[in-house]
């Protein structure tokens, strides 16, 4: 797979277009969680993701635009992968990039890396198996 994509950490600069992202249909479709969201709710939400240390939130570019959203939640013993691709860059691979790019930013941390996939979200699964993750259960 070709390599395309660069990394930021998010900031609140982002705040409108992941907001956009998140009330995407398809995406609250395969979403476990698929109202959507107000800024109001939003805004205060992300405030407080980005100053948990434990919580990491990357936009994901290519380019110069962006493409997507990768964050990462360590536990006590996983951290938690969730994937937002924008809807004009999807089946394009950025997801499975995005993965893996996470997975090397914090293989330092040394916990397991683990996803929680709605059964018919296909893209999403088939981007976790291309990153080599395994599926333990449904």
């Amino acid at each position: 797979m070709e390599e395309y994509l660069t990394f930021r950490p998010a900031t609140m600069k982002d705040a409108d277009l992941l907001l956009e992202w998140r009330n995407d249909p398809l995406t609250r479709e395969m979403s476990f969680t698929t109202d959507i969201v107000a800024r109001e709710t939003h805004i205060p939400w992300l405030k407080a993701q980005l100053e948990i240390p434990t919580h990491h939130t990357y936009i994901a570019s290519a380019y110069g635009e962006p493409v997507g959203v990768i964050r990462a939640y360590e536990w006590e013993r996983d951290i938690e992968l969730h994937v937002t691709v924008a809807p004009e860059y999807r089946g394009r691979g950025a997801s499975t990039q995005m993965i893996l790019w996470m997975v090397k930013h914090l293989s330092s941390v040394g916990n397991l890396f683990i996803a929680r996939i709605k059964e018919q979200n296909l893209r999403s699964t088939r981007a976790f198996i291309a990153a080599e993750f395994k599926e333990i259960g449904r």
